[in-house]
């Protein structure tokens, strides 16, 4: 089971673990983590860039419905 913790500047750890676990012995397994938000926000990146690689021609809002409506119509 995993759990997200947080550890302050004293090195007191804080989680919030099911009743299952009240007044038992743990073993706890530390793994570091890049902030999220910065992680998600590179994955976008990546993904925006392979597209611009792909030099696909800007289309409009219309010309993106109009086309969704024409494959609709074909199948």
């Amino acid at each position: 089971m995993f759990f997200k913790a947080y550890i302050n500047t004293n090195g007191i750890l804080t989680a919030k673990v099911p009743t299952q676990y009240y007044d038992k012995q743990v073993t706890i397994s530390i793994h570091e983590h890049a902030s999220e938000s910065s992680s998600q926000w590179e994955q976008i990146s990546k993904i925006l860039n392979n597209v611009n690689a792909l030099a696909i021609k800007p289309m409009t809002h219309q010309e993106i419905m109009s086309a969704t409506h024409s494959f609709r119509e074909s199948q």
